[in-house]
């Protein structure tokens, strides 16, 4: 573990980092280009958008207006109100041609899935799975695969290396004993959680 990395946030780090990471890497989106992060507040969310930004990439987040300014903090150029109505409307209302990169973190069917915000030959990155299908990557006229975490040391080292010198937020939104982790699984159940949850085991 890095100097500067406190064992709490090397917990949280490791699966939504690397699944961020991978989506990332997949889309490959380039510096100027814009990326719409769709889900953006989950813990997967919130690294996409700062990987995506590092890049220098324009980030597009999807959220609540209650989770506009940390999105903004943490990169994002432009943050959608996905309760205000539709997602694509909105992106296509700032951005006509589209967007060039689709993170897709939410949704459990094609239909749930902004593909229409993407232009034409944009690229998708997906980790949910039954959404990035062949018919609907041919009606977006898009290119793109689902991906999932791999936090095997390569990947994870350099992104904690990164957030041990405050070059990638972890955002804990709580850490429980283990006699209260059955809570925690409640609250991201629930879809409440704002950051992730850590168990700590006393040795």
């Amino acid at each position: 573990m890095p100097e500067g990395l406190d064992f709490v946030t090397a917990a949280a780090l490791p699966l939504a980092a690397s699944a961020a990471f991978a989506a990332i890497e997949s889309a490959s989106p380039q510096e100027g280009e814009v990326v719409l992060v769709n889900g953006a507040t989950g813990g997967v969310g919130l690294f996409a958008v700062q990987l995506a930004a590092a890049r220098g990439a324009v980030v597009v987040a999807t959220g609540t207006p209650e989770d506009e300014e940390r999105l903004l903090k943490l990169g994002a150029a432009t943050v959608i109100d996905y309760t205000a109505g539709s997602v694509v409307g909105q992106v296509r209302a700032e951005h006509s041609d589209g967007v060039d990169v689709l993170i897709n973190l939410v949704g459990q069917s094609p239909e749930q899935v902004p593909f229409a915000a993407l232009r034409v030959g944009g690229r998708v990155a997906s980790t949910t799975f039954g959404v990035v299908t062949d018919e609907a990557l041919a009606t977006a006229n898009a290119t793109g695969e689902v991906v999932s975490a791999n936090p095997v040391r390569e990947t994870t080292a350099p992104l904690a290396a990164l957030a041990a010198i405050n070059g990638l937020t972890v955002e804990v939104a709580e850490v429980l004993p283990l006699e209260r982790a059955i809570e925690g699984l409640a609250t991201l159940a629930a879809g409440i959680a704002r950051g992730k949850v850590v168990v700590a085991i006393d040795a």
